[in-house]
């Protein structure tokens, strides 16, 4: 068993609680796994290289509902500060501030088209929207 998400550093580990297996045959091993994920603030340092302001609950959604399990909970910061290159260069092909008033033509484009992203922004947009 793997303790730590593929692809990451040993510096992002999830803590794990239990596992128990689910299913096992010759061809496949499927375990259940309790875990706790690492904390938030690090990991968008690890992956950005910027330490996040005071986040706090956005929005929780379930973008691909019937198909998948998948639960997002996202979470918004409105400032961050620059600590360094970013420790984890697997996770973006580039990292940059992007002015909210870009956001729609950018999803209008199909520059921004995953739907865990496109739910939180729009989310956003309307908020700012609305205040």
């Amino acid at each position: 068993m793997l303790n730590t998400l593929v692809g990451r550093s040993r510096s992002t580990q999830w803590k794990i609680h239990e596992e128990r297996p689910v299913h096992e045959n010759h061809w496949v091993n499927l375990w259940i796994t309790d875990i706790e994920t690492p904390d938030g603030n690090r990991l968008v340092l690890e992956e950005t290289g910027w330490r996040p302001g005071p986040i706090r609950p956005l929005i929780y959604a379930e973008p691909a509902n019937g198909i998948t399990d998948s639960q997002h909970h996202l979470f918004r910061a409105d400032s961050a500060t620059y600590q360094g290159p970013p420790t984890e260069k697997n996770e973006s092909d580039r990292i940059e501030w992007i002015p909210l008033t870009t956001i729609r033509d950018m999803i209008n484009r199909r520059d921004i088209v995953s739907s865990g992203t496109l739910v939180g922004l729009l989310y956003i947009l309307m908020d700012e929207a609305t205040s």
